[in-house]
C-alpha cells in the first residue's frame, strides 16, 4: 500500500527550509509527522535566483510511504509436564 503525503516548504533566500506544511487531507498524523520530519531535516538548498539576486521558492513535493504487511509468525509449543 502506497501512502502518497504532498508536502510544501519554502526554500528561502539563504537556502534554508522554512514554513513546512501538509497538503494531503486524509493523511495519517504520523505519517504527517515523519514527513515534515524528514524535510526539516535536508540541508540547505541552493536558492532561487530572479535575475542576479536570491529569492525565497515554494516548493510541493509527494512523499510516499509503502506500508507491508508484517510477515505472520509460526508459534512454537513445548510440551509441558501435563502433556497440553
Amino acid at each position: 500500500m502506497h501512502v502518497p503525503q504532498r508536502i510544501q516548504f519554502v526554500v528561502k533566500s539563504d537556502g534554508s527550509i522554512a514554513n513546512v506544511t501538509n497538503l494531503s487531507t486524509d493523511a495519517r498524523p504520523d505519517f504527517i509527522a515523519e514527513a515534515i520530519r524528514v524535510i526539516t531535516l535536508m540541508p540547505a538548498w541552493i536558492p532561487g535566483q530572479l535575475g542576479d539576486r536570491p529569492v525565497n521558492v515554494r516548493y510541493t513535493i509527494p512523499i510516499s510511504f509503502k506500508l507491508e504487511k508484517p510477515e505472520k509468525k509460526k508459534l512454537k509449543y513445548r510440551k509441558t509436564l501435563f502433556g497440553e
